[in-house]
């Protein structure tokens, strides 16, 4: 079975979600990034009608050039 090794590596600060390469120049890619805050189990509310979900997300764009970011 073949292997596949990294050339290079990126760490981004929330969970990668999706990536797309432009397909007008395709040295482009978006990573778009999504967290979704959950309550803690001993931090429950009383209304639950009220409640509102945390999220934070990040569009971030790359270039690779000659198989580098």
């Amino acid at each position: 079975m073949a292997s596949i090794n990294s050339l290079r590596s990126l760490v981004l600060d929330l969970p990668p979600s999706c990536v797309e390469f432009w397909p007008y120049d395709p040295e482009y890619a978006m990573v778009g990034t999504y967290h979704l805050e959950r309550e803690e189990a001993g931090n429950e509310k009383q209304d639950k009608e009220d409640e509102t979900q945390q999220r934070s997300g990040s569009l971030v764009l790359l270039k690779v050039a000659d198989n580098d970011m």
